[in-house]
């Protein structure tokens, strides 16, 4: 079973690079379950609900001249944008394409350490998964 290194990832929105990222990860799906039990039932019954994608959220060191980051910035609250995450280990299914809307832009100010800031995104289709 291969491993790799989550070190040397990458990620764009709208084509431009976002640079300083610390950590970030492809968006997940989930789906609530939807309880349809009945009277003829002696076990509760469910089924899956419709399939949300989750916040992702993408932890930076904050730079006011980078200009994916001052993407993200500019965009919260406005129209999809276009997300391309590369994962460096895997050579194949290593490329996530998506739509997604920035819900927030937060810029942390520490006593002592590092100007950083918090991107929160929710993806708003499929997620494409390519090797190239």
């Amino acid at each position: 079973m291969a491993k790799y290194a989550a070190n040397g990832a990458t990620i764009t929105v709208g084509g431009t690079a976002i640079s300083n990222v610390v950590s970030f990860g492809v968006p997940s799906d989930s789906s609530e379950e939807i309880d349809v039990s009945d009277h003829s039932d002696d076990r509760r019954a469910f089924v899956n609900g419709l399939v949300d994608s989750d916040d992702m959220t993408m932890e930076l060191v904050y730079d006011p001249a980078d200009s994916g980051q001052g993407t993200l910035r500019d965009n919260v609250g406005g129209a999809a944008q276009t997300f391309v995450i590369t994962l460096s280990g895997p050579s194949a299914s290593h490329i996530h394409t998506f739509s997604a809307l920035i819900k927030g832009f937060a810029i942390d100010l520490p006593a002592d350490g590092a100007l950083t800031a918090t991107a929160t995104i929710k993806r708003t289709g499929d997620d494409t998964i390519s090797s190239s």
